[in-house]
């Protein structure tokens, strides 16, 4: 049990850094956090573009 959840955390960390990384940006720079898929086309791909309706 526990190794399946350890292999879907390594299998998102990438998408988990990556969307760390442009929250802290936005707060850096004084600026609201906000997600918009768009922003990120390596994270698209797998998403459904209706899902944040």
């Amino acid at each position: 049990m526990a190794s399946i959840n350890l292999v879907a955390i390594v299998a998102l960390s990438g998408t988990v850094a990556h969307v760390t990384r442009d929250y802290l940006r936005q707060r850096k720079a004084g600026q609201e956090p906000q997600f918009h898929i768009a922003d990120h086309p390596g994270i698209a791909p797998g998403v459904k573009s209706d899902i944040w309706n």
